[in-house]
């Protein structure tokens, strides 16, 4: 990995020192070969190992034709040597050979950018020549990538319970090297492979080979690597950052073990030595750098917040001769700026402005009313880290000289400048003040209008302002440090990020070197000007932190967005939200209000409401969601692919089908149905109107019973033609946090326990009618793995669609589970001969194989239109009356068909650019 040197030129930089294995001397890797992909797939054959239907290496039994290696020699003559010989090459001969690839007995990526730069040469020049050779070129490289990764994916990488729980402690301690050695060479093939599809995407794009169901995306990445999260442990890493990072970052090995090494020093990550850092879990983080203290000084075990000075002021607590003073507005001011906003949204709203004397160099500060057009910059900051104060309204005069400085840097020379800073603007509600606590809501109403309008946001995160270099500043370097910041992990500073339309991100000596701070929407275009490596990773590391930020694309207004496009922004606000925390769960509704501007209307409740409370967040997330429902903007555009959600739902009536919370951590399921909103839809008492294509299942009574059990978590299948050649397989959704990770089953085996399967099987012991359907997340599933679906049962057929002007039917249903829904290929919709016995098999009937299918079914489907209407709910929430039940319903293994490889890739290759992100 040191061609990593080349990619990120900063002093926290480490790389791996990875042994040769010197008996690949002898192995046929180094003598000639046509380095094409028959010779990559039958690599593994000729050393005694086979690759099984699920990618797994296995000893074949077989002789080889070549020398035996261990498994780690294996892996490094053929998934790093042979994986370069083979895709970094010309006609003729990879661009590296094996003596440039060991250096004193060590492997060694010193000349990999050099070697990338020919190989980008070589290719525009064929595209240039013959397009079709070219074209065929990329996508056989594209293929030895594709099974070089699920074979990673399989074999390296880390598998854990859930990627928002990190491994337990016991697996890290120190113990034996060889697990640590093979951690290491594990790292280095998952970045190496990372690092030549960066750069096979990057060609393709600027040769515009652009395939559908046939481009590389490597966004999962290769990992992720049990090497990070023993560094994460070994340095104390808090639970809760690492599961925010693990999730953000996904199974990008690259980025994660980037973004661990930049974060060394950063004790918003790392504070295990820290009094309150000690009760940190994965999914809290009770640790305030501005109130807690190490443990081994007499701080109060109850930690009074105290906003922090800045990092250049000497001043101290302490002594108070040494502090250098408070500063902050008159508050009357500020409060009688916000009685005079008459709108709630897009009021007027108080600024603050800076005035230096020339002579003392004393700060003053004075409130100002915006109005429309003033140029003003906002600060974006992590309350944790001291810019707040909890008692009055007031900095450390050093934090408002440090603003200064940074205001003249994005506006220029001026005499004075107008900010906003929450601490400022936004009033404490006292106890039993009724003005405070009104003002204080109507401030938080405006935060979305301020950002929006505000010329500049000046990102402040303490770590960065430390560490960060404002003199000579690298784009990825900078992205690694951003990545496992305070500031993006935090739910209120994203709304920040996203709302605002210049970004600027203070680093460390802005002040000294005189340095305008980077500007996040600009910055990564320096990019464009380097050579193929430096390119293809700032194309990762943009990627990334785009997508944490919702900065995926152009920003238009919401009134030009169309309903697929406002579907689209609700999906990405729920991806960049689940990994992110705030220091009050109550506060989600209203930070993902201020977010995507929607208002929620106070009631009569709204007083009575407590955040602290379950049972009360649950009714201000419903609230959220009817507001959104009945928004102008958004009213049709709930995300349909939100209903195969996994996680906790609301409990309410109508709204069952809603996440509990968007703070869950939670992975999408295969094909990640969000992407994909062609249809409005609508929110009505009864639940969430979708447009979706599935079937309506018509099963004797025991299958009926069988599939709303699934006692022995076995799939069914069903035919959806008179002619049985259209077949179907059902089974009970995973969860997986990642590839090759399956949630274990329950632990009493039997889903029979489940309240909603008793419930159902109570009715159908009772003779009361029960109908059964499923809704598809996209039509006609692919056969290479289930896509995500619902088993529903249909309550009423008779009412008409609310969306289409009662011109189509409307199926009212109950979500009884996730699915798991795909095609079977013919060949497997058959029972084999071998399985109908010897005497039989002279005779066999492929037809009649079929109806023999179909009478064991016991299940027909009838296949419904692709925008078929459903109202969709699910049961009311109840506590099972049996012991036992620990997990949710959709942990369930299901059996898959073993696949012959060469198909399996292929298949793989063609149903979708994101199946590597098979996150179930």
């Amino acid at each position: 990995m040191q061609h990593l040197r080349h990619v990120y030129d900063s002093k926290w930089l480490r790389t791996v020192t990875v042994g040769y294995f010197d008996t690949l001397d002898n192995c046929c890797s180094t003598k000639h070969l046509n380095w094409t992909y028959d010779n990559f797939v039958s690599f593994p054959k000729q050393h005694g190992y086979r690759i099984d239907e699920n990618y797994r290496l296995q000893e074949s039994g077989q002789l080889s034709s070549c020398i035996d290696l261990e498994r780690p020699a294996l892996d490094q003559a053929w998934l790093f040597f042979q994986l370069i010989y083979c895709v970094v090459r010309n006609e003729k001969q990879p661009f590296l050979a094996r003596n440039k690839l060991v250096s004193e007995g060590k492997l060694d990526t010193t000349k990999l950018p050099g070697a990338l730069n020919k190989w980008h040469d070589h290719m525009q020049d064929l595209h240039k020549k013959d397009p079709g050779a070219a074209i065929m070129r990329f996508l056989e490289a594209n293929q030895i990538l594709e099974l070089a990764k699920q074979v990673v994916l399989a074999n390296l990488a880390e598998s854990s319970p859930s990627m928002l729980v990190p491994q337990p402690a016991k697996r890290y301690e120190r113990g034996s090297r060889a697990t640590e050695l093979s951690d290491e060479r594990n790292l280095c093939i998952m970045i190496l492979g990372e690092t030549v599809s960066a750069v096979l995407t990057r060609m393709m794009r600027t040769c515009n080979v652009n395939l559908p169901g046939w481009e590389l995306d490597d966004g999962g990445g290769w990992g992720p690597p049990a090497y990070v999260s023993r560094m994460m442990f070994n340095d104390g890493w808090c639970p809760r950052s690492q599961a925010t990072v693990k999730g953000q970052l996904s199974r990008n090995a690259t980025l994660l073990y980037v973004t661990v090494l930049a974060h060394e020093k950063n004790r918003h990550n790392r504070h295990h030595n820290y009094r309150h850092g000690q009760r940190c879990t994965p999914s809290k983080c009770e640790f305030i750098e501005a109130a807690d203290s190490p443990l081994d000084s007499n701080g109060a075990l109850t930690p009074e917040y105290k906003p922090s000075h800045s990092l250049s002021c000497s001043a101290t607590d302490s002594v108070d001769d040494k502090d250098c003073g408070m500063i902050g507005p008159n508050e009357d001011d500020v409060l009688d700026v916000l009685e005079r906003s008459n709108h709630p949204r897009t009021g007027v709203f108080p600024l603050i402005r800076i005035f230096e004397d020339k002579e003392t160099k004393n700060l003053e500060i004075k409130v100002e009313e915006w109005k429309d057009g003033t140029p003003f910059a906002t600060i974006s900051h992590v309350w944790s880290q001291g810019l707040g104060n909890r008692s009055k309204r007031e900095i450390h005069v050093c934090q408002l000289r440090a603003i200064k400085n940074l205001l003249k840097q994005v506006f220029g020379e001026r005499e004075s400048y107008l900010f906003w800073l929450d601490t400022f603007a936004i009033p404490q509600r006292g106890k039993g003040d009724t003005r405070h606590a009104e003002l204080k809501r109507k401030a938080i109403g405006l935060i979305h209008h301020i950002f929006n309008n505000a010329q500049h946001c000046i990102i402040l995160d303490r770590y960065l302002m430390m560490d960060g270099r404002a003199f000579d500043y690298n784009c990825r370097t900078i992205g690694a440090e951003i990545l496992a910041s305070g500031w993006m992990m935090r739910l209120w500073t994203l709304q920040e990020a996203f709302v605002s339309d210049q970004l600027h991100l203070a680093l460390g000596g802005h002040d000294v070197y005189d340095k305008k701070p980077p500007n996040l929407n600009k910055f990564w275009r320096e990019a464009n000007d380097q050579d193929t490596l430096r390119s293809s990773m700032t194309e990762i590391m943009r990627g990334k932190v785009e997508h944490n930020l919702m900065k995926t694309g152009p920003r238009k207004a919401l009134a030009q967005e169309s309903t697929s496009e406002r579907a689209l922004l609700v999906a990405s606000a729920w991806r960049a939200v689940r990994y992110r925390t705030t220091r009050t769960p109550g506060e989600e509704t209203l930070a993902l209000s201020s977010l995507l501007d929607i208002p929620i209307p106070k009631d009569d409740e709204s007083s009575v409401l407590s955040p602290s409370r379950e049972e009360d967040r649950e009714k201000l997330m419903e609230r959220f969601w009817k507001a959104v429902g009945e928004d102008g903007a958004f009213g049709e555009s709930i995300p349909p692919g939100i209903i195969f959600l996994p996680g906790k739902r609301l409990s309410s009536e109508g709204y069952r089908w809603a996440p509990f919370t968007w703070m869950s951590g939670e992975m999408e399921a295969y094909p990640f149905p969000l992407d994909n909103p062609k249809h409005p839809t609508k929110l009505i008492s009864k639940g969430l109107v979708v447009q979706l294509p599935g079937f309506l299942l018509y099963p004797t009574r025991d299958k009926l019973c069988d599939i709303i059990s699934t006692g022995n978590r076995s799939s069914f299948k069903f035919s959806v033609g008179r002619g049985l050649d259209e077949w179907y397989q059902v089974a009970a959704a995973r969860r997986r946090s990642q590839q090759n990770d399956i949630s274990p089953p329950l632990e009493n085996g039997n889903h029979d326990l489940h309240p909603v399967a008793l419930e159902l099987k109570k009715r159908i012991d009772l003779d009361k009618p029960l109908k059964i359907g499923i809704i598809l997340s996209r039509p006609r599933p692919v056969e290479v793995q289930g896509e995500i679906g619902l088993l529903v049962e249909i309550c009423d057929s008779k009412d008409r669609c609310p969306i289409s002007g009662g011109d189509k039917s409307l199926l009212t249903c109950k979500i009884i589970r996730r699915i798991e829904v795909s095609r079977l290929s013919i060949g497997a919709a058959e029972i084999s001969p071998w399985k109908t016995g010897a005497q039989e098999a002279p005779g066999y009937d492929p037809i009649l194989s079929r109806y023999e299918k179909f009478k064991r079914e016991k299940v027909a489907g009838v296949q419904v239109g692709d925008t078929q209407s459903w109202c969709v709910d699910g049961f009311p929430r109840k506590t099972p009356t049996a012991a036992g039940i620990k997990r949710s319903q959709t942990d369930v293994l299901t059996s898959r068909q073993p696949r012959d490889i060469l198909g399996k890739l292929k298949r793989v290759m063609t149903s979708g650019s994101r199946f590597e992100s098979a996150d179930l």
